[in-house]
């Protein structure tokens, strides 16, 4: 449950900050929030014990 929850999240992190990068004006870091979160969840899915799939 918790794995398919973070998945869902990393997809949706992983659209947005797709989005973000493209329309952003040149100078506006406000998607490395985006990525930040990103990572974590990365890190958290790595850390999950198999049996949580």
């Amino acid at each position: 449950m918790l794995r398919e929850t973070l998945k869902e999240r990393y997809e949706q992190l992983m659209a947005l900050l797709a989005d973000q990068v493209q329309s952003l004006p040149y100078g506006n870091e406000t998607w490395l929030t985006t990525e930040r979160e990103l990572v974590a969840v990365e890190q958290a899915l790595a850390r999950l014990p198999i049996a949580d799939a």
